[in-house]
């Protein structure tokens, strides 16, 4: 892999699998090349965020403070090792997945009930990108390349 490919772990879908199985959490530890490339990130992008239960959150966290220790332990007192961790979707909508959850389980569940919480700043929206660049009178190309990206 040249150092392009290592910059970014796409991952399109988790086919209904937990993030446990898709990214194989529990044998980081043993898989230095992880580690390496975990302590490389500078961003951590989870889309969908609001639907995972806060211990996933939490639990990401001591993975990150335990395996990333080996290269840096003047962060280990930063939440995720300081990594940016990046969360989208809508907290008002989507509450996390539990089968059979009654209300207070679900919400007890969030990532706003989490103790990392505290330490999320929420940035929201206000600007529909789209129609700014109808707005300044961007090309065609440039509205059609976006709503690609989107």
């Amino acid at each position: 892999m040249d150092d392009e490919q290592l910059s970014l772990l796409p991952l399109d879908s988790l086919n209904g699998r937990s993030i446990w199985l898709a990214f194989a959490l529990w044998t980081l530890p043993r898989v230095p090349q992880m580690r390496f490339l975990l302590d490389k990130a500078c961003l951590v992008l989870w889309d969908e965020a609001p639907m995972v239960r806060c211990h996933c959150f939490e639990a990401l966290d001591r993975i990150f403070r335990d395996i990333l220790a080996v290269y840096d332990s003047s962060r280990s007192l930063f939440p995720l090792r300081g990594k940016v961790v990046v969360v989208s979707g809508d907290f008002k909508q989507v509450l996390p997945v539990m089968q059979e959850g009654a209300k207070t389980g679900i919400i007890g569940a969030s990532l706003v009930m989490s103790p990392l919480w505290r330490h999320i700043k929420v940035l929201k929206l206000h600007i529909n990108t789209s129609l700014a660049l109808v707005a300044i009178g961007a090309s065609l190309e440039s509205r059609e390349e976006l709503a690609e990206f989107a």
